[in-house]
């Protein structure tokens, strides 16, 4: 008789101990936003300063993506470009699918990089074979013996005639532009898939803590010279991203 008791406090104890966890997959809806709208690549916005300007590119390479306790190991090239080419698509975003995740539910930390670790960016895209992300010879600076960690693209009427003359092309490298994100989101592990969102404001990427990104006088980086501006951009970066 008490080995039997013993045994049902035992199934009672494992099903109070796991309520709440379960194994699923968690869709990451990355989405672009400008000051709190849809981003929908060459259409005009308004640069924080007033300027005219539209983008036709965003990547960034993502590494270490962890969910709870749960650890992706691939680092993706995350380009963004062509699901923000019209309103219908910059709305559903770019879906990154995470499978077979042990979901705790309540409030989970989702973490990533914006770029690629020390000991990755010590290598080349020949050190990979085609179907590699890191393989990529256009995502690599051979100047800078760096992967390139994000692309912000864009053209802006510089000079307030109409057109857009200037090529924006904010391309951030180096160790130095590495930078981890952490958001904190409720998990609802009811269904069998967890969807959330992860929006990136680019208005925020140019409007930070520091002011307004001085985009005239520094539109390009290609060079090492420009390490402050590549600091900037990456801090702005991080507060540019949120959960919902």
């Amino acid at each position: 008789m008490r080995k039997s008791t013993f045994g049902f406090l035992l199934v009672i104890a494992v099903v109070f101990s796991s309520c709440g966890d379960k194994t699923g997959d968690v869709a990451l809806n990355f989405k672009l936003e400008y000051n709190g709208e849809p981003l929908v690549m060459f259409e005009d916005v308004e640069y924080p300063d007033g300027k005219s300007m539209f983008f036709n590119r965003f990547s960034f390479y993502m590494s270490e993506l962890t969910i709870g306790s749960h650890t992706v190991d691939e680092v993706k090239l995350m380009n963004l470009t062509a699901d923000h080419t019209s309103l219908e698509r910059a709305m559903q975003g770019t879906t990154y699918m995470i499978e077979d995740v042990e979901l705790e539910g309540g409030n989970t930390t989702i973490s990533f990089n914006i770029g690629v670790p020390t000991d990755v960016n010590a290598t080349a895209p020949a050190d990979y074979n085609s179907s590699n992300d890191l393989s990529i010879l256009e995502e690599y600076w051979s100047p800078w013996s760096s992967y390139i960690f994000s692309k912000t693209e864009a053209k802006i009427d510089a000079d307030g005639d109409g057109s857009k003359e200037m090529n924006v092309a904010l391309h951030l490298g180096l160790n130095d532009a590495f930078r981890t994100v952490e958001l904190t989101t409720s998990i609802d592990t009811d269904g069998d898939t967890v969807s959330k969102d992860i929006v990136i404001d680019l208005y925020e990427l140019f409007d930070g803590p520091n002011g307004i990104y001085d985009v005239i006088a520094v539109p390009q980086i290609h060079q090492t010279n420009t390490l402050d501006q590549i600091n900037e951009l990456a801090d702005n970066m991080v507060g540019a991203i949120s959960v919902r």
